[in-house]
Formats: C-alpha cells, structure tokens, sequence
C-alpha cells in the first residue's frame, strides 16, 4: 500500500499533458481553425474550375480570402503614426497561385501565409506557416 502524499509521476505527466494541451488549444488553435476557413475558400474556387478562367478564379480566390474576417494583423496606420491590430489576415497577391494547365487540364490553387502569434507569459512572438494548396484534373 502506498503512503499519502506521495506524488505520483505518472498522474504529475497526465496533469502536464492535459494542461499543455490547454496552452496549445487557447494559444496556438485559433490559427489552425482560420486555416480551415482558408482551406474550405481555397476548395469552394476549385470545385468551379471547369467553368471559369484563370483570372475569374484568382480574383474570386482573392475576394474570398479579402471577405473572411477571420484572424488579425497588424498595419500601419498613417493618421497616427502606429501600428494597429485589425482583422483578416491579409494575405498578399505573391502569395495566391492560380494557374490553369489547358495542355493537361489541370488546375492548382495554392495559398501560403504566416500569422504570427505571441506567446503567453513570456510574449515572444512566433510567425506560423501555412500552405493550403488543391491540385487535380477537370
């Protein structure tokens, strides 16, 4: 029989576990949810790739992704001088890919971004990447 009081190491790592799932979930979890919003963007412009063109598909894609208010990032505002914290992610036109293969019918859609995310206590910021990208045949 075990005395009590005695710490436990196993149930000492099951706390650690469930408490750094917790962190990841406040701090880091957010990001991939927006993701996801890219991705169903990203999927939602290719399932028309066989009835519109190239350029109708990047500037729908870009619309799309300029409509999601979603996340947030940081811009400089010219009135005062500072930087200020808005929403949507801001992603630029270099990294939106669309191109259309009439030689082999195919089409890829690919978009890369960073977001940045600070870390709490200790407030280091981290940028995360993100590729979402949808090739295939129409």
């Amino acid at each position: 029989m075990r005395a009590s009081g005695k710490v436990n190491v196993v149930g000492l790592l099951i706390v650690g576990a469930i408490a750094a799932g917790a962190y990841w979930a406040a701090i880091v979890g957010p990001l991939y949810v927006d993701n996801m919003d890219v991705s169903e963007t990203v999927a939602s412009t290719f399932n028309q790739k066989g009835l519109r063109n190239e350029d109708f598909l990047r500037e729908q894609l870009t619309r799309g992704l300029k409509g999601l208010r979603l996340g947030t990032h940081e811009e400089y505002d010219r009135s005062t001088g500072e930087m200020k914290t808005v929403a949507g992610l801001d992603i630029p036109d270099e990294q939106i890919i669309v191109k259309d293969d009439v030689v082999r019918k195919e089409l890829l859609i690919r978009v890369s971004y960073k977001r940045e995310v600070t870390l709490w206590p200790s407030k280091k910021k981290r940028l995360v990447p993100f590729v979402v990208e949808r090739k295939g045949a129409y």
